[in-house]
């Protein structure tokens, strides 16, 4: 598959071998997740190891593959690296937080502190990025390092 936008089955565009608006939902799903999780409802057994890992999401796998064609894509791959890293850290925290008793904090971090915060600059660096590769990142067709990316990981607990 190419860098360019193609639409699946499905109707998702999936630009440079990621579907972004999945991506970007599945990540607004976490603040309802921690937010129902702070108010005690464990029907969804959330480990803090693994909330924190940033490669066990499709997006996570997915900067890990990428080789920016440009300096430019580069230094945003690499920004986006970061904050991807701090918002599972700050998820992570959350999840620590009510497990030891601290729930009221972990819903303030949730509804306006470190986790929303990281939340939001994720989505608005996810949204420029998917402008960015959908305008002038993305590679001709049968690029060489061009690697398939994997599958939605819409039924997965991660996202």
């Amino acid at each position: 598959m190419a860098h360019t936008a193609a639409a699946d089955r499905s109707g998702r565009r999936e630009i440079a071998g990621l579907d972004f608006d999945a991506a970007i939902e599945n990540h607004l799903q976490w603040t309802a997740r921690l937010r129902r999780y702070g108010h005690g409802d464990r029907q969804e057994r959330l480990d803090p190891e693994q909330v924190c890992r940033t490669d066990a999401c499709s997006l996570g796998r997915w900067l890990q593959r990428q080789t920016p064609p440009t300096a430019e894509c580069a230094a945003q791959l690499a920004q986006i690296e970061q904050e991807h890293a701090d918002f599972h850290h700050k998820a992570a925290v959350v999840v620590t937080l009510v497990q030891t008793g601290a729930a009221e904090s972990a819903l303030q971090s949730v509804e306006h502190g470190d986790f929303a915060q990281r939340s939001r600059s994720l989505i608005q660096h996810l949204l420029a990025l998917r402008e960015r590769f959908a305008q002038s990142c993305a590679r001709p067709q049968g690029d060489s390092g061009e690697r398939a990316a994997g599958g939605n990981d819409s039924g997965k607990m991660h996202d």
